[in-house]
């Protein structure tokens, strides 16, 4: 096989170019996918190796049918969803309505009909950042201590409500 005449369709020869491809299709970086696809390296070698082969020709064409493989099975999907639109929402909407339903079903359902019906909020969250980690010690122990006395009002409030119906 040529550069020429690959089209991507079949996988490639080189299983480790395959799994290369794959690797990259879902979504990890050149390195830790050239890593993964079974290339032994040293230091830091493996991005700069896996930069190389995403060069590769062969290999581009292979990425590029996965992509589109990949999002012809998500338009399916997203068009068999929905489909049962309707259905969907009578059943959110039902289970919001019950109440017999335990709260937290109820409020998933409300939620999922306002996602639906406004979309989802927007949540700004920056990768590779934990905001517990910015805390001090002191600041950790506070916080804490406040999950732990919500737990305790959730815990008494569980039985108070068990005991009225």
């Amino acid at each position: 096989m040529t550069d020429l005449d690959y089209d991507g369709r079949t996988p490639l020869d080189n299983a480790r170019h395959e799994r290369f491809a794959q690797n990259i299709v879902k979504g990890m970086a050149a390195g830790p996918a050239y890593t993964a696809a079974g290339y032994r390296v040293t230091g830091n070698s493996a991005k700069s190796a896996g930069g190389r082969l995403l060069t590769n020709v062969d290999v581009q064409a292979r990425i590029a049918w996965l992509q589109g493989s990949t999002a012809d099975q998500i338009i399916d999907i997203r068009d068999a969803a929905r489909r049962h639109t309707r259905a969907a929402v009578e059943t959110l909407v039902s289970v919001m309505e019950n109440p017999d339903a335990p709260a937290a079903a109820r409020i998933a359902a409300a939620n999922g009909i306002l996602d639906r019906g406004w979309g989802k909020a927007t949540q700004y969250v920056q990768e590779g950042e934990n905001p517990y980690d910015a805390l001090s010690l002191t600041e950790r122990q506070a916080l804490l201590a406040a999950l732990d006395a919500l737990d305790a009002t959730e815990a008494s409030d569980d039985g108070e409500n068990a005991t009225r119906h």
